[in-house]
């Protein structure tokens, strides 16, 4: 007889899956272009390091898997590939239309999966039981608004930020690129209690910037550079590996932490 554990989605007792953290077609993709994938974790005690696995632990029911793929990964792991409705420029790419919501929702779902997990890679990613009930509440409602009679968003709080990361110098190949998976937490500002989560997928620098805001008007007022914001379509600026610190600080470490195990 198979255990019956609690669903972290929905909360029933089910035969749990072995739910993939980041969707498994990621990974899929580049093994098939690339074999393998450099994995960059944010610990002194993990080595970047090339590997054909995908972290996976028992989370979700049956049910919940089937509901995040058909409703959130359906459409947030085929944005970035699609040509369809898509302009791509030298300093942008335009994605006309665009589902915000389907978006954002499928990239804090993801957000909160490695925050659930006790897997080594996400291990700098703590959001605390609440923060992660709220996500949590939004993921299953399919909604974006915290509660029926207000009018603050998980947006106000979770800023999400996307850039495709390129060299012009062709230093670093686009494909090296496109196959590099990185993440890590960076806290930026103590003063202002903001964290910053890091993930790159497929060449694409996803940001969420998680922060409360001094009060109620500069949450709703706040917007960040390269923010994804809700509209018909959405502009995803190409950046320069070496033109934010953020990104170069992320390949210096690939290298530091190279050496460093390689010494």
């Amino acid at each position: 007889m198979e255990l019956l554990e609690e669903c972290k989605l929905c909360g029933k007792s089910a035969v749990l899956q072995n739910s993939h953290i980041i969707p498994r077609s990621y990974y899929k993709r580049l093994k098939r272009e690339s074999n393998q994938l450099l994995i960059i974790v944010d610990s002194d005690e993990i080595e970047p390091r090339l590997s054909n696995s995908d972290p996976k632990e028992k989370l979700l029911c049956i049910e919940c898997e089937q509901f995040l793929s058909v409703k959130y990964e359906s459409y947030g792991t085929k944005i970035f590939r699609t040509s369809k409705n898509v302009i791509k420029q030298d300093d942008r790419i335009t994605i006309n239309g665009f589902d915000y919501k389907r978006f954002y929702l499928y990239f804090i779902s993801i957000l909160w999966r490695a925050s659930l997990t006790s897997h080594d890679n996400f291990k700098s990613i703590d959001l605390g039981g609440e923060f992660e009930d709220l996500l949590k509440f939004c993921i299953i409602n399919n909604r974006m608004k915290l509660g029926r009679g207000n009018s603050l968003k998980i947006d106000h709080f979770v800023r999400l930020s996307v850039v495709r990361v390129i060299d012009s110098s062709n230093n670093i190949s686009d494909d090296l690129i496109k196959c590099v998976m990185m993440n890590f937490r960076m806290d930026i500002s103590n003063i202002e209690k903001v964290a910053i989560y890091y993930l790159m997928l497929e060449g694409f620098l996803i940001v969420y910037s998680l922060s409360p805001g001094k009060d109620i008007h500069d949450v709703r007022a706040r917007r960040l550079p390269s923010q994804v914001v809700s509209g018909s379509s959405a502009n995803i600026m190409k950046v320069e590996i070496g033109e934010f610190k953020e990104i170069r600080e992320m390949f210096n470490l690939a290298i530091n932490k190279s050496k460093k195990h390689h010494r």
